[in-house]
């Protein structure tokens, strides 16, 4: 069995406030530099615990709130080349990594690239984390474009399999052989590889690699859909979320019309999808227009009409296009279309 490593910085572990600080300093002194606040510091409590696994570390953490930050005197000093893979479980971050602006919420997967900077605050969090070498991903994804800041965010489909992944490997852990737990580990870094490969392809045709500003408008694009069904979430905070100005903003989704086009357009398909969902069939179109994040059925109709030149009852299941029911022969093309693709 893998030796296992359980680390505690408790008030019974450390009574001292400032000897603990200092302890907790000192673990995460390979990766980051926690800066915490003379209340933070009185308060601090964090747990960390280690299971090497062959090539790879599975590490499982949890702490009261802190900002990290990994500069470039931290930088200098680091002579290993890894990745962390991050599971956050419970527990938000906020700031930037690898020129990447980062809204980070429970359930989202993150890479971070221990050779580039990162500044992020946190409020109390629980995380799952793989270390990993760069190599392990080079080999399997060819030439590694920028990874540092990539997010799954929470319920998209790498993150629902990566989540599943690491959670069950952190459960199965204590029970695994030295060789067990290596070949397992490899496994895991290669379901990682598939999944940056994936995103990173999708980011960079051709495996070019996109510039910073592209890289940022995809993390302002993700945190729209995050939040897009409030309908409190407007272009003014999402400016104020990331810190950007209004033209900054407008920028990052100028091919969408601007941001607000982009709200409701992204609002209007989650609504199409609501009423074509069987579901959703008894639901009424007002429920769907505050599901979607409209604030009421009126300003989902008119939405619908613009984009879509329908009406909300033409979109419900059974109908097609401008209203005409689906026939056998449409259901048929359709299926032969998507084989086809295969």
């Amino acid at each position: 069995m893998p030796t296992v490593r359980h680390l505690r910085f408790d008030p019974e572990t450390y009574p001292d406030p400032l000897a603990r600080a200092e302890a907790w300093h000192d673990a995460f002194a390979p990766s980051a530099v926690p800066v915490l606040t003379p209340e933070q510091t009185r308060t601090l409590s964090g747990r960390l615990d280690l299971h090497p696994l062959g090539q790879v570390v599975l590490v499982q953490i949890a702490a009261s709130p802190q900002t990290l930050v990994r500069d470039r005197a931290l930088l200098s000093r680091l002579t290993y080349d890894h990745l962390i893979f991050d599971l956050f479980l419970e527990g938000s971050a906020r700031g930037h990594a690898g020129g990447r602006p980062l809204a980070i919420e429970a359930g989202d997967c993150v890479m971070f690239d221990l050779k580039r900077t990162m500044h992020l605050r946190i409020s109390a969090f629980r995380l799952l984390a793989l270390i990993l070498p760069r190599r392990l991903l080079a080999t399997r994804v060819g030439a590694l474009g920028p990874v540092d800041g990539l997010v799954f965010p929470a319920g998209s489909p790498e993150a629902r399999l990566l989540s599943a992944t690491l959670s069950e490997l952190v459960a199965q852990a204590p029970r695994l052989t030295e060789a067990g737990g290596a070949a397992l580990g490899l496994g895991v870094a290669g379901v990682i590889a598939a999944c940056v490969a994936a995103r990173t392809a999708d980011e960079a045709p051709g495996g070019a690699g996109r510039p910073a500003a592209d890289a940022n408008a995809v993390q302002l694009r993700r945190h729209l859909e995050r939040h897009a069904m409030d309908p409190a979430f407007d272009p003014a905070r999402l400016a104020a979320e990331f810190g950007l100005s209004r033209a900054g903003l407008y920028r990052a989704f100028r091919s969408k019309g601007g941001v607000a086009a982009a709200i409701r357009r992204w609002r209007a398909d989650r609504a199409v999808r609501l009423l074509r969902d069987p579901a959703w069939s008894g639901r009424s179109v007002e429920a769907v227009a505050r599901a979607s994040g409209f604030t009421d059925a009126r300003v989902l109709r008119r939405a619908l009409r613009d984009l879509h030149g329908m009406t909300s009852a033409q979109m419900r299941p059974g109908l097609l296009r401008d209203g005409h029911p689906i026939s056998g022969a449409d259901i048929r093309q359709e299926i032969e279309m998507l084989l086809e693709r295969l």
